[in-house]
Formats: C-alpha cells, sequence, structure tokens
C-alpha cells in the first residue's frame, strides 16, 4: 500500500507495510477481550435475530459495532401482525438468546488500516490515536459510577446543611423581631427564593442520581460476564508495531509546478485534497 503526505514544500511516499493476517487477529483479540459483553434473551422476529457482526447507530449517528455468538432461536407460537400495503398477515415471532459484544472502535479501525482508509491511515501515521474513541473497562465504569453516587450523596447532605442553617437565622431574626419591617420582609422574600430554588436542584439532582442507579444496576448485572475484560491501551501500542511506514521517496512541489507549467495544464496534482487519494494498494 501506498501513502503520500504533503509535508510543506515537499510530497512524501511512503510504503505502508504489514502483514494482514496478524491485523485480522489483532482485531479478534481486541473483540473477544476488550468488548462489554451481555447475555440477551427476548422475543423478535427472524429478521432481527442476529447472524452477522453489524454496526448500530447513537442518536449523533456514530457506528460502534456488535459482535454475536452463541446464536440460538426457535419458534415461540406467537405471531406479530404485519401490513403489506392494505392487507394484513401474520408473521411468527422467535426465542433468541445470543452473547453480544459491544466492540471497542479499536476494531473497526483496524478494518479500515486494512483496506486503506485515508483517514485511518492518516492517524496511525501521525500516532494521533487520542483521536480514536474508546470506553472503560465495565470493572472502570462501576468504580466511576460509585464515586458519583458518593459525591452526589455528600453534596446532598450539604445541601440539608446549608438549608437548615438558614432556617435557623430565619427563626432567630424572627424571636429578635418584635415588628414587620421592610428588612423583615427583605428576608423571608430571601429564604423564600432560596428554598424554592434548594428544591428545584434537590429534584434535578434525584433525577440524575435515579439515572447513575440505573447506569450502575445494568452494569453490576454484567459485571462477572465481564470480569476478564481487558483494557485497550495495550492493543493501540500493539497495533503501531504491526504497521509501519518506510519512506520510498519525495518530491517538491516546485518541481511538480514546473512539469504542469511546462505543459501549461494541472497533469500532476498536489494538493492535498486531491494527494489523499493516492492512498492506494500496490
Amino acid at each position: 500500500m501506498i501513502y503520500i503526505k504533503d509535508n510543506k514544500d515537499v510530497l512524501e511516499k511512503y510504503d505502508v507495510i504489514f502483514d494482514q493476517t496478524k491485523l485480522e487477529e489483532l482485531k479478534s483479540r481486541v473483540i473477544k477481550n476488550c468488548s462489554e459483553i451481555r447475555n440477551v434473551k427476548t422475543e423478535c422476529k427472524l429478521c432481527y435475530v442476529p447472524h452477522d457482526d453489524i454496526h448500530k447507530y447513537d442518536a449523533d449517528r456514530n457506528a460502534t459495532l456488535y459482535h454475536y455468538e452463541n446464536i440460538k432461536y426457535k419458534k415461540s407460537g406467537n405471531t406479530a401482525t404485519e401490513w403489506d400495503h392494505y392487507d394484513e398477515y401474520e408473521v411468527d415471532l422467535y426465542d433468541c438468546e445470543y452473547t453480544e459484544y459491544k466492540c471497542q472502535y479499536l476494531a473497526d479501525f483496524i478494518s479500515d488500516i486494512i483496506i486503506g482508509k485515508e483517514k485511518s491511515i492518516t492517524i496511525l501515521f501521525n500516532r494521533d490515536l487520542k483521536s480514536i474513541d474508546r470506553f472503560p473497562t465495565v470493572k472502570k465504569q462501576i468504580a466511576l459510577l460509585r464515586r458519583k453516587l458518593s459525591k452526589k450523596s455528600s453534596d446532598h447532605k450539604l445541601m440539608e446543611a446549608k438549608i437548615n442553617e438558614l432556617n435557623n437565622k430565619y427563626s432567630e431574626f424572627s424571636k429578635k423581631t418584635t415588628n414587620i419591617s421592610e428588612s423583615y420582609k427583605e428576608l423571608e422574600s430571601l429564604i423564600s427564593s432560596y428554598t424554592e430554588e434548594i428544591s428545584k436542584l434537590e429534584n434535578k439532582d434525584n433525577e440524575r442520581v435515579k439515572q447513575i442507579r440505573n447506569e450502575l444496576n445494568y452494569l453490576l448485572s454484567i459485571e462477572e460476564l465481564n470480569q476478564n475484560q481487558q483494557p485497550i491501551d495495550a492493543y493501540f501500542e500493539e497495533l503501531i508495531s504491526l504497521v509501519e511506514f518506510r519512506l520510498v521517496d519525495t518530491i517538491g512541489k516546485n518541481e511538480i509546478n514546473r512539469i504542469n507549467e511546462f505543459f501549461d495544464e494541472e497533469i500532476i496534482p498536489f494538493e492535498m485534497k486531491k494527494v489523499k487519494t493516492l492512498i492506494r494498494k500496490k
């Protein structure tokens, strides 16, 4: 595979050298060792029974690769109604079980390297690996959520303490005040506003705590299944070691300009948007 890099005044030509078998084996290990795994039992139509690795999209249309194993399915005896224009008909439903692997993006990235995808080749050439999405292990996610819950609990206690402190000051002020003055009304209004704002924050906080607990409960339910899940970092380093960029030639842009001027047309493109199309398999 050839990679052309625009480097200021010159174009650099690199051989991209790797063993495809080793990269595919690395991808397989990334899927097996670093994915987030869950066992699924569901009732669905035959078209929803997973047969191959697929990509699912989140709200931002970002794709995540999912790998499936241990797929079993059989007719459940139930049916669902389908429509063909104005005619309805029944389709069989299936009891389906499978193991689902939510893969690290590195698995897709390795595939992109093998096929010579420009963006991935450039990221690897520049060692810009921090730009590649990744997620922590289930164990780390659980620890993070527990810390968040602990902090939320501390914040909640602090909030309650502040409310009690303010209420106590208000009570002391009320005892000392014999006549309702403007200052008293201002204090009363301030406390009322403060208490209302605290209540809103508390409701919002409770909702977030509920979300965190739901996330935590899910992760705890798959914790044992993912007890051998490995961090992804070492696999990035291994990928770097398996792909070599060997500089084989350079050409100055002034030479390209001279040739284009000689023929009075752009015989050789060197703009980056055109150079990138020169990534190709030999």
